[in-house]
């Protein structure tokens, strides 16, 4: 069902302009970005380049969980581990934390 009703109301120039700058960054019209507002307060909004970043960054983790997923099965059909697999494991560990880090350095920006 369509938007039917609409709302009108007044501000002043200032924050007309931070309306329009806010919604232009986000690609958003500013009836979008109005309801967004309204009906999602809490919702974290993300420009396109950050939401390009952010699957950038989902993206290099899930390959860095395959490789994980790789070291282990290894160890499991050698049933051992070498002391190079284990420094592999782990600095793939730290490429993961270092994403996550990204990703919320990222997300508590926008809160």
């Amino acid at each position: 069902m369509g938007k039917t009703k609409g709302i009108k109301f007044r501000c002043e120039e200032e924050d007309y302009s931070s309306l329009v700058k806010s919604a232009e960054s986000l690609g958003m019209t500013i009836s979008e970005y109005c309801r967004s507002r309204l009906f999602e307060p809490d919702k974290v909004l993300f420009r396109a380049s950050e939401k390009k970043d952010i699957q950038n960054l989902v993206y290099e983790i899930n390959k860095i969980g395959t490789n994980i997923n790789q070291i282990v099965r290894s160890c499991h059909s050698k049933n051992w581990i070498s002391e190079s697999e284990i420094e592999k494991l782990i600095s793939e560990l730290k490429k993961v934390e270092k994403a996550e880090n990204e990703i919320m350095n990222i997300v508590m920006g926008k809160m």
